[in-house]
């Protein structure tokens, strides 16, 4: 497997710019709530990612939409 670069910026950077994208202002406060800690995902994302270990990391079955990912998001939300 080919190691790849870190990403130049932090998950929190991301995940901000990607609710401020969504026009409906109830729903970015929605997702934004759902979110408690978007540092610990960064850093249990990182630490997976040098530890060559991120296939450890739960998945969602293709066709399940239904299950939770995080906070009250569903994988189809």
């Amino acid at each position: 497997m080919r190691r790849l670069a870190l990403p130049n910026f932090d998950f929190s950077t991301a995940l901000a710019e990607t609710i401020n994208g969504i026009g409906d202002i109830t729903i970015q406060e929605w997702y934004r709530n759902q979110i408690d800690n978007p540092d610990t995902i960064e850093k249990h994302f990182k630490n997976k990612a040098q530890a060559a270990t991120l296939y450890t990391l739960p998945r969602v079955a293709n066709g399940k939409k239904d299950v939770i990912v995080c906070g009250d998001l569903k994988k189809a939300t």
